[in-house]
């Protein structure tokens, strides 16, 4: 019994020797594998970089994997680039225990927790010019860089992001182009970058995105005060990055776009559409969105260069409430509006047409009215309107202050039918022209009149003249004159001699009855 024990002790005792011979040694051939890598590997890649890299601990796994830690990479300027937790190189056994630790005998190098800044600036991207150009031919690493866990710090001259829970791999086989193949996410959602791209040769990089929530971003993008991104996502966002041939770096963005809010002199709400952009200019197609309350169709570009920014916009408004913009205009709906803004995005311009079927004024109900405009804030520029009365045309041209309500209008009127005026005996066309200026409520409208070879009260005349004005419902007539085959009279000098004459025509023979049926009965209601 005790010689069988002895014999487990003994064997006990010499696998316990074996151990640490083997565990010494262990640490002998990790310790000079860490140290061939320090005095090899990390000197060798130092010596080929226009930068610093930083390593702490250097050790070997029994995997075959060397661990190196707390790895930082900074660019000639002393800004961060890369920092690494925990790096690892992987060599065939062979490798090491021979002492080829250099680039050509990685088989895959893995980051993990690796943080990394990526940037790009007038068409140049911050990793570039990292390696002296002896490096560039002298690197020999063709194989897979794999990173899990990682963060991404991408800034470009469209957005700001940060991209964690980064994992996948860059490829080396055919560097200096290198294969990228990478997933994430940003703000929970899901992130992808793909391509390949290489230094100083033509390449090509899609960052693709499945929803995008900007109001979070909205500090990101370069806006003036004027106008403030409030709300709405991109939805499908591609971004895609190409290097020419001459080097030169450009962006193409494609994404749709639901729930846009904007913020300024008009509020903007349930923004919808598709959107591209090439870096300088962003395109909008299939808009669809309220202004200020009224829904609206078209498309549109925003521009902007150095530090100023444009617009050009063409949208529809097919059914506008006036009451939205100006008081007490009575306009019957459907008031469809064709808008053009463009300019500066802190004072743009803004152009148009309308239509409406029907407008009252100074209660009269003019049809068809179409016309022309440009607002110039706080002034509506009315540049003509024109509309159907009376069957003939009436129209108008002018300003109307949006904040005051006060117009200033030039209106006229052709061949309107003057039996339609009144209900006395009275044909002809009229015509005339005046000026309206005031508030809404009591503008006062000054003018002329006309009409033309007509009849008033059986007596056939060539010409009715006269002025007017009138505020509300209230008009005053002057200057009447009415051409006749018998001469022209006027009714305020009629000589006894003229009245005799007229009296026996049986028209009114006072001058208080030709004033009354001629003036305020016939003129006076073509104004009411």
């Amino acid at each position: 019994m005790e010689r069988q024990l002895s014999k487990r002790q003994k064997g006990f005792i010499i696998m316990l020797a074996l151990l640490g011979v083997l565990s010494g040694a262990w640490f002998s051939f990790s310790a000079k594998a860490g140290k061939m890598l320090q005095d090899n590997l990390i000197r060798q890649i130092s010596q080929h970089l226009n930068g610093r890299l930083q390593v702490g601990d250097i050790g070997l796994t029994v995997s075959g994997w060397i661990a190196v830690k707390d790895v930082a990479l900074y660019d000639a300027g002393g800004n961060i680039l890369l920092r690494v937790p925990i790096l690892k190189l992987n060599y065939r056994w062979s490798d090491l225990t021979h002492g080829n630790v250099g680039l050509q005998s990685i088989e895959s190098v893995r980051l993990e927790g690796a943080e990394i800044w990526l940037q790009e600036k007038n068409s140049r991207w911050n990793w570039e010019g990292l390696l002296k150009d002896s490096g560039k031919e002298t690197t020999g690493y063709h194989g897979n860089l794999e990173l899990a866990d990682g963060k991404i710090h991408v800034a470009t001259g469209l957005f700001n992001q940060l991209m964690e829970n980064v994992s996948g791999s860059l490829g080396f086989q055919a560097y200096p182009d290198v294969a990228v193949n990478l997933q994430g996410k940003t703000g929970g959602k899901d992130l992808s970058i793909s391509g390949h791209w290489g230094e100083e040769r033509p390449g090509e990089m899609a960052i693709r995105l499945a929803e995008l929530d900007l109001a979070p971003l909205a500090k990101s993008f370069t806006t003036e005060q004027a106008v403030h991104l409030t709300g709405g996502k991109l939805e499908q966002l591609t971004i895609t990055a190409k290097r020419q041939t001459n080097g030169a770096i450009t962006y193409r963005l494609d994404s749709s776009f639901s729930g846009l809010a904007l913020d300024g002199k008009v509020k903007i709400r349930e923004g919808s559409g598709k959107i591209s952009s090439d870096g300088k200019k962003v395109q909008f197609t299939d808009l669809s969105l309220q202004i200020g309350g009224q829904q609206a169709t078209g498309k549109g570009t925003v521009s902007w260069q150095n530090s100023n920014s444009s617009l050009e916009f063409s949208l529809a408004l097919p059914d506008v409430d006036p009451a939205a913009f100006l008081n007490g205009l009575e306009i019957q709906r459907p008031l469809a509006i064709q808008l053009q803004v463009d300019g500066s995005l802190t004072q743009p311009r803004i152009r148009g047409s309308f239509s409406a079927p029907q407008f009252r004024m100074a209660g009269m109900a003019v049809d068809n009215i179409s016309g022309s405009f440009r607002y110039n804030a706080p002034q509506l520029v009315l540049e003509e309107a024109h509309g159907e009365l009376y069957q003939g045309t009436l129209a108008a041209a002018g300003t109307i202050d949006a904040e005051t309500q006060n117009y200033e209008l030039d209106v006229s009127g052709q061949n309107m039918e003057s039996s339609r005026l009144t209900d006395k005996d009275v044909h002809g066309p009229l015509a005339f022209t005046g000026h309206t200026s005031g508030h809404s409520s009591d503008a006062v409208t000054k003018g002329t009149f006309t009409i033309q070879d007509g009849k008033a009260y059986g007596i056939a005349f060539r010409t009715m003249t006269g002025s007017f004005v009138k505020q509300g419902t209230a008009t005053e007539i002057s200057d009447l004159a009415v051409n006749t085959s018998l001469g022209t009279f006027y009714p305020e000098q009629l000589s006894k001699e003229a009245m005799e004459r007229l009296k026996s025509r049986q028209v009114p023979t006072t001058r208080a009855e030709l004033q009354q049926a001629v003036a305020n009965k016939l003129v006076q209601s073509l104004f009411h």
